[in-house]
Protein backbone atom coordinates (compact mmCIF):
# COMPACT_ATOMS: atom_id res chain seq x y z
CA UNK A 1 0.00 0.00 0.00
CA UNK A 2 1.92 3.37 -0.92
CA UNK A 3 0.32 5.34 1.60
CA UNK A 4 1.61 2.43 4.98
CA UNK A 5 4.00 4.30 6.82
CA UNK A 6 8.16 4.08 5.91
CA UNK A 7 8.56 3.95 9.64
CA UNK A 8 6.45 2.05 11.68
CA UNK A 9 3.99 -0.49 10.97
CA UNK A 10 0.22 1.02 12.49
CA UNK A 11 -1.97 1.50 9.44
CA UNK A 12 -4.26 4.43 8.73
CA UNK A 13 -3.71 8.05 10.65
CA UNK A 14 -2.11 11.26 9.03
CA UNK A 15 0.78 10.37 6.25
CA UNK A 16 2.99 12.72 4.49
CA UNK A 17 4.68 12.05 1.57
CA UNK A 18 8.07 11.39 1.58
CA UNK A 19 11.06 12.42 -0.26
CA UNK A 20 13.37 11.18 -1.27
CA UNK A 21 11.42 8.01 -0.56
CA UNK A 22 13.12 5.74 2.33
CA UNK A 23 16.05 3.66 1.07
CA UNK A 24 14.66 0.60 3.40
CA UNK A 25 12.80 -2.67 2.83
CA UNK A 26 9.81 -3.00 5.74
CA UNK A 27 8.30 -6.10 7.22
CA UNK A 28 5.20 -4.49 7.05
CA UNK A 29 4.95 -3.72 2.97
CA UNK A 30 5.65 -0.05 2.90
CA UNK A 31 6.38 1.56 -0.22
CA UNK A 32 9.09 4.05 1.44
CA UNK A 33 6.77 7.00 0.15
CA UNK A 34 4.66 8.00 3.02
CA UNK A 35 5.21 8.60 6.89
CA UNK A 36 3.32 9.04 9.97
CA UNK A 37 3.90 12.99 10.52
CA UNK A 38 3.16 11.36 14.28
CA UNK A 39 6.63 9.37 13.53
CA UNK A 40 8.68 11.89 11.54
CA UNK A 41 7.97 14.44 14.66
CA UNK A 42 9.44 11.79 17.39
CA UNK A 43 12.46 11.08 15.12
CA UNK A 44 15.30 13.32 15.66
CA UNK A 45 16.66 12.74 12.51
CA UNK A 46 13.56 13.23 10.24
CA UNK A 47 12.87 16.77 8.93
CA UNK A 48 8.88 18.04 8.17
CA UNK A 49 9.13 20.47 5.85
CA UNK A 50 6.29 22.78 5.17
CA UNK A 51 6.65 24.96 2.08
CA UNK A 52 3.25 26.67 1.82
CA UNK A 53 0.36 26.18 3.50
CA UNK A 54 -2.03 24.82 1.00
CA UNK A 55 0.26 21.95 0.30
CA UNK A 56 0.73 19.04 2.57
CA UNK A 57 3.88 18.53 4.68
CA UNK A 58 7.21 16.55 3.19
CA UNK A 59 9.14 14.28 5.38
CA UNK A 60 12.57 13.86 4.62
CA UNK A 61 14.03 10.50 6.15
CA UNK A 62 17.26 10.79 4.73
CA UNK A 63 19.62 11.35 7.41
CA UNK A 64 17.72 8.17 9.19
CA UNK A 65 20.57 5.97 10.20
CA UNK A 66 20.64 2.41 9.79
CA UNK A 67 20.49 1.82 13.68
CA UNK A 68 17.26 3.39 14.00
CA UNK A 69 16.33 1.28 11.62
CA UNK A 70 17.52 -1.59 12.95
CA UNK A 71 15.75 -0.77 17.08
CA UNK A 72 12.72 -3.48 17.04
CA UNK A 73 9.50 -2.20 18.96
CA UNK A 74 9.18 -3.95 22.25
CA UNK A 75 5.29 -3.68 21.59
CA UNK A 76 4.75 -4.62 18.14
CA UNK A 77 8.43 -6.67 17.66
CA UNK A 78 9.16 -5.38 14.55
CA UNK A 79 11.66 -3.01 13.94
CA UNK A 80 11.67 0.05 12.16
CA UNK A 81 11.83 4.47 13.12
CA UNK A 82 10.95 3.61 16.94
CA UNK A 83 12.49 5.74 19.68
CA UNK A 84 14.64 4.47 22.25
CA UNK A 85 13.85 4.44 25.97
CA UNK A 86 15.59 7.50 27.79
CA UNK A 87 15.16 5.83 31.18
CA UNK A 88 19.22 5.14 32.15
CA UNK A 89 20.19 1.28 31.36
CA UNK A 90 17.05 1.15 29.61
CA UNK A 91 17.63 0.00 25.56
CA UNK A 92 13.80 -0.60 25.28
CA UNK A 93 12.75 0.61 21.86
CA UNK A 94 9.23 1.40 20.01
CA UNK A 95 7.13 2.89 17.71
CA UNK A 96 5.45 5.91 19.10
CA UNK A 97 2.04 4.71 17.77
CA UNK A 98 2.12 1.19 18.63
CA UNK A 99 3.46 3.35 22.47
CA UNK A 100 0.10 5.37 21.97
CA UNK A 101 -1.77 2.21 21.14
CA UNK A 102 -0.66 0.79 24.21
CA UNK A 103 -2.09 3.05 26.40
CA UNK A 104 1.45 4.22 27.45
CA UNK A 105 1.86 7.66 29.05
CA UNK A 106 4.79 9.94 28.55
CA UNK A 107 6.30 10.09 32.75
CA UNK A 108 9.50 12.15 33.77
CA UNK A 109 11.55 10.40 36.22
CA UNK A 110 12.71 12.03 39.21
CA UNK A 111 9.79 14.51 39.51
CA UNK A 112 6.13 14.17 40.62
CA UNK A 113 5.21 15.20 37.25
CA UNK A 114 3.58 13.36 34.12
CA UNK A 115 4.46 14.73 30.70
CA UNK A 116 2.34 16.93 28.50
Amino acid sequence: DGSMCALCPVPGGIVARVQPPSRWTVEWGATGTHAHVCCANNLPEVAVHVYSPTAGPIVDMSKVKNSRMALACGLCGLPGGGVQCSMKNCFQGFHPLCARAAGTERLYVGTDQEGP
